[in-house]
């Protein structure tokens, strides 16, 4: 009867293959881990893309939706139709759709942009012209804000830091012809944008 000589491996073999292995896997974890870091840096800047869209989507809807429609505020003061500031605005604008009239509401809305603890905020009014119990609904459209600066442009087409103008009893009760929107976010730079004000007298009907 033959016996067959088997061999195994030698323990020189056994740890240059543990080696091997070693480094291929510390090669393949560090291309991983390189891949989930590029994929959460990715992720991080589309979120913050489509964040910023929305922003700008909205301002530009909202600002050249702004209508000549006075309110009158949960004090019972009169408003202005348009009330700027240098960091912040209130206005009324149109363009809240309710096709089916599900709802008693207002074509219309009073709406403010403002910044708080580095957060752009829209507030929205439950009415036009508000009571006491009005409780506005806030919404924060970015985050990371530095600079929020409005600018407005009056019809000598002067951009002005108020609205309306103070001792321009012409230009009280009119909307300002535009509005120019400069922000800054942490990181990601600035961006400035002119939004035109149509400006149109409301319907009765959208009252």
């Amino acid at each position: 009867m033959t016996h067959r000589n088997i061999k195994g491996f030698t323990l020189l073999e056994i740890l240059i293959a543990t080696f091997i292995f070693t480094i291929v896997s510390v090669i393949v974890a560090g291309g991983l881990h390189s891949m989930l870091n590029v994929q959460t840096v990715v992720n991080k800047k589309s979120d913050a893309l489509a964040e910023w869209q929305t922003a700008f989507l909205l301002l530009s809807r909202d600002i050249q939706q702004a209508v000549n429609r006075p309110v009158t505020n949960a004090k019972g003061i009169p408003e202005e139709a348009f009330i700027g500031e240098s960091e912040r605005m209130t206005f009324t604008s149109g363009g809240f759709v309710n096709p089916l009239e599900t709802s008693p509401h207002s074509a219309l809305s009073r709406l403010t942009y403002s910044t708080k603890e580095s957060q752009l905020i829209r507030t929205k009014w439950p009415a036009l012209d508000a009571v006491s119990t009005s409780i506005p609904n806030d919404r924060v459209l970015l985050h990371g804000v530095t600079t929020f600066r409005l600018e407005y442009l009056d019809h000598r087409r002067v951009f002005q830091a108020r609205w309306p103008v103070e001792n321009e009893k012409k230009e009280n009760g009119l909307l300002p012809l535009a509005v120019r929107v400069t922000l800054t976010l942490e990181g990601r730079g600035t961006i400035s944008q002119l939004y035109l004000v149509p400006g149109k007298t409301p319907d009765a009907a959208a009252l």
